[in-house]
């Protein structure tokens, strides 16, 4: 079993745009200090954080030439991070409140799910059964991240047999666990009715990914066993053994998760194609839009 005990502070809060951690090989890599200021009651810890990026885009942008270099790029993916962060606490914040004064689990929902749901009412859209209380989204993200990346993290030595174990992990941090998100909410999204065809579908899309040329120990085999292992733990989670399944807030974590994730969003296609776009209506501020659409994906023409 892995030890993940060199795993640091640097690589849990993600800072900078790079992860070179082998005690986690990359699988803790920013979602865990995500979910650690999502938490906070006092919003200090994300303010902070909140005008840090503010200060980098201002730094490193022109308003005159509005250039785009790789420091305003990363400045714009940071300030995606610190959307989402505020996003969860706000979430948060809504269903402790909503337990507070009895509002939840009392009657069973109709499963209708809305992309462009505000975030005051995203958990109207979960469908749960009677006697469920409504669970907010940074607890999926938790949730998820460790028992698809930390628990998979953990059983993946047995797949490098006969590898350098410290070059497989550094391997392992070169977008391997974001692209693992993201693949995952390709699958639900395509085969939601259909759960055996999501393995096969997430082993392909990591395989044909931008990334993957970059990861020569993370052989097809290596792949096959990382998804086997993070599918078998993730739909023996109870949310996938209730009458209906909040699909939408599924994929809501996992892109979430794909974003925190990520060392480098700005240098990976698909978490920005597949996660902050999907995400951008509901979750980003126009100000955020406006960076990313200045800095990094120009061609975004969505309705806003």
């Amino acid at each position: 079993m892995a030890n993940i005990g060199n795993h640091n502070k640097g690589c849990e809060e993600a800072r900078g745009h790079q992860c070179k951690c082998t005690g986690c090989g990359g699988a803790l890599h920013g979602w865990q200090g995500g979910i650690t200021l999502a938490r906070e009651e006092n919003a200090s810890g994300r303010e902070l954080r909140r005008q840090k990026v503010n200060r980098n885009w201002s730094d490193n942008f022109d308003q005159l030439s509005r250039q785009s270099n790789p420091k305003n790029r990363a400045a714009s993916i940071d300030s995606v991070r610190v959307d989402v962060i505020d996003w969860l606490a706000r979430n948060l914040s809504m269903v402790n409140r909503k337990r507070s004064s009895g509002l939840v689990g009392s009657e069973p929902r109709m499963a209708h799910e809305s992309e462009s749901a505000a975030p005051e009412s995203i958990t109207e859209s979960s469908g749960w059964p009677q006697g469920e209380i409504d669970i907010a989204v940074v607890d999926y993200v938790e949730q998820f991240g460790n028992v698809i990346a930390k628990s998979t993290y953990q059983e993946l030595d047995q797949a490098f047999q006969g590898v350098d174990l410290k070059e497989a992990r550094e391997n392992l941090t070169k977008h391997f666990w974001c692209d693992l998100f993201v693949a995952l909410a390709q699958a639900i999204e395509k085969f939601q009715a259909q759960l055996d065809k999501i393995p096969k579908y997430v082993k392909k899309l990591i395989y044909k990914s931008s990334k993957q040329a970059r990861r020569s120990r993370v052989t097809r085999f290596v792949i096959g066993f990382a998804v086997d292992k993070a599918w078998s733990a993730f739909t023996n989670l109870p949310i996938f053994h209730v009458v209906i399944p909040p699909i939408g807030n599924i994929l809501r974590a996992l892109r979430i998760l794909a974003i925190l994730t990520c060392p480098a969003p700005e240098q990976h296609k698909e978490v920005r194609d597949e996660c902050i776009k999907p995400l951008g209506k509901e979750i980003l501020s126009t100000e955020t839009k406006d960076r990313l659409k200045a800095v990094l994906m120009k061609d975004w023409t969505e309705d806003m």
